[in-house]
């Protein structure tokens, strides 16, 4: 019914054996499918060309010049729009003590 200890130490040998070979022949095929994917020539990027963002692996972080220099025009957008809200802003509220402090005699 059972095993005997000689019986369940050599079904743990075999098992180990086995988990072994198959750890060992699964890091060879990615061994394998990396040295493929190293020698890919369609994934060269030329000096003065931009790759393809749909090309590029979910895996692969952006380089930091590239949210640095993203950043910095989303900033610089950001502060214009503040800068010309604030002179609309201040035209719009001013704009009633302008017009009643105009000279009564001035006519348009």
């Amino acid at each position: 019914m059972g095993m005997s200890a000689e019986e369940a130490k050599a079904l743990v040998a075999t098992t180990q054996a086995t988990l072994q070979r198959q750890a060992e022949e699964q890091a060879m095929r990615a061994t394998a499918d990396q040295v493929i994917a190293d020698e890919a020539p369609d994934d060269q990027v030329y000096n003065n060309e931009t790759p393809n963002p749909l090309n590029i692996s979910a895996t692969q972080p952006p380089s930091l010049v590239d949210i640095t220099q993203s950043s910095s025009t989303v900033l610089s957008q950001m502060l214009g729009e503040v800068r010309f809200l604030t002179l609309v802003f201040i035209g719009i509220s001013c704009t009633p003590l302008i017009v009643s402090n105009l000279d009564p005699s001035l006519k348009f």
